[in-house]
């Protein structure tokens, strides 16, 4: 799915209402209800519904719903932020409005006064209706008041395309009055906002509907950023052939642990067999042979010679490498390293194995598209160098993956994927619950049991990053994610697979 800027979804709003012969008022209906069912879906009508509605298109978006949630059943009262000059289309829903709701439950506020005395029914669920993403500097005056009265209100607040106060596009001051929404519904495309760590607490969920937009238009529009749906991956899961022998499904050789972090190896492990790879080979240190014989009994083990660390490669030339996982940065590690990225086989590289490549620069003109980093922001900055808000943080990542010709997992709660040519894919899965140590060792081994069964590197990534959260996603839903630790995402990484597949590549024993 692609994410358009402010500019983008105003020109394919004009497109469909000029090339489409779509009027304006038309459009807006179908964006409220779209809105409207992604609304009664969560909210049943024993919940009563405030609606704050700014001037502009954005609050006439919100008259529309007011409209069809009264329709519907529910409870509703508006509240209009006073204006000299309301939009065409907010002014034809204004009436539409008028003509089913009685005078008294539509009120114009036009100072503080006017809201600060306003009560809060039982289990009433506001709609921030304010503004829309047309907006380019923080809100003053009477909507600033007015937002900071709506923030300090314990109630739920649900955002129609986007907060209130928030910028489409670009880093908000930390001061700027923004609308700190419980769930934001968003018309076609989510927005580059949703994405920022700085955002959190006025985009803690959101939803996109389809609100009918050309396709014409939006098959054309060039942007380098995109967001990773369930329907996305499934195109990108390799079938498994009727015939298939674990020689077809690929051989990986991790590369992990050291003396006191064996675990990272093991967690890796069981993570590339939980992803289909036909044959497991793990390269640990002579100290964690008899730990990984018994903790992972269907890998074989090929001990590195020194008692504590890894050293080289063993013989033989896997299908792909997975490599970082507690090794530690030994300098003889680093020449394991160092061998893998000099090597012509796929590889996904993680933890020490990053650092090690932060510290030896000159290795970075060995990495090349058949390279997978898995970096967190921390390892990211020493790779790339220190950033200060989200913005920069992706032009570093498209640029780092663009000049090295590489892909980049950027770890976080919406992973950012970055390819070759510097498009950036968010991903759609995963939980706080997952900031736990050993859940970026399971990435790597999913990632790597991918590029063993050799798909290309850019959609392995893609579908490891998306199968791993989802995987988090269903461990947190059995467990919570307070008491969730890596070994339940593996546990869970059967369930996710079975949901990634399509329908048709699913068998019951009934089918067999």
């Amino acid at each position: 799915m692609k994410v358009l800027t402010r500019t983008q979804i105003r020109e394919a709003d004009r497109f469909t209402i000029e090339q489409e012969g779509v009027p304006s008022i038309n459009l807006m209906e179908r964006a409220a209800r779209a809105f409207t069912d992604a609304f009664t879906a969560r909210y049943d009508a024993a919940h009563p519904v405030a609606v704050v509605a700014g001037p502009g298109n954005n609050g006439g978006d919100g008259l529309a719903i007011a409209r069809m949630l009264a329709e519907a059943g529910y409870s509703v009262r508006v509240f209009m932020l006073a204006s000299e000059r309301y939009s065409p289309d907010f002014q034809v829903n204004l009436q539409r409005l008028q003509a089913l709701l009685p005078a008294y439950q539509i009120a114009a506020w036009a100072q503080p006064s006017d809201w600060e005395g306003t009560t809060v029914r039982p289990g009433e669920v506001w709609i921030d209706a304010l503004f829309g993403t047309g907006l380019t500097r923080p809100l003053t005056e009477q909507p600033a008041a007015l937002v900071q009265w709506l923030n300090g209100r314990n109630v739920p607040v649900v955002s129609v395309d986007i907060p209130s106060g928030l910028y489409c596009d670009d880093p908000n001051a930390p001061d700027d009055p923004v609308v700190r929404s419980g769930l934001t519904i968003s018309f076609q495309s989510p927005k580059r906002a949703f994405f920022m760590e700085e955002n959190a607490a006025y985009v803690p969920r959101f939803e996109v509907v389809d609100i009918g937009l050309s396709r014409r238009f939006l098959a054309t529009v060039d942007t380098p950023f995109f967001y990773l749906t369930a329907a996305d991956t499934r195109r990108l899961v390799p079938p498994r052939p009727l015939f298939a022998h674990k020689g077809m499904m690929g051989h990986l050789l991790a590369v992990g642990g050291k003396k006191g972090m064996m675990g990272a190896a093991v967690l890796m492990a069981q993570a590339a067999l939980r992803s289909g790879v036909g044959k497991l080979t793990l390269r640990v240190p002579a100290v964690g042979y008899s730990i990984v014989q018994q903790a992972v009994p269907e890998a074989l083990c090929a001990p590195d010679p020194h008692p504590e660390v890894n050293t080289a490669l063993p013989d033989g030339k896997p299908s792909a490498y997975a490599v970082g996982p507690g090794i530690g940065t030994d300098a003889a590690t680093g020449a394991v390293v160092e061998a893998v990225l000099r090597s012509e086989v796929p590889a996904v590289l993680d933890a020490d194995a990053l650092n090690l490549l932060a510290a030896h620069p000159q290795w970075r003109r060995l990495l090349s598209e058949r390279h997978v980093l898995t970096p967190h922001p921390g390892e990211f900055r020493r790779l790339a160098g220190d950033f200060s808000h989200s913005v920069e943080k992706w032009e570093k990542l498209r640029e780092f993956a663009r000049r090295h010709h590489t892909h980049v997992v950027l770890k976080g709660r919406y992973s950012a994927v970055a390819d070759p040519q510097g498009r950036i894919t968010f991903n759609s899965t995963g939980n706080p619950g997952m900031a736990t140590g050993g859940a970026g060792d399971v990435l790597t081994g999913i990632i790597g049991a991918l590029l063993a069964r050799r798909m290309p590197p850019d959609e392995a990534a893609l579908l490891g990053t998306y199968l791993h959260g989802l995987a988090g996603d269903l461990a947190a839903e059995r467990l919570g994610q307070e008491a969730l630790i890596a070994s339940d995402i593996i546990a869970a990484l059967p369930d996710a697979w079975q949901l990634t597949q399509p329908a048709s590549f699913r068998t019951t024993l009934s089918e067999q």
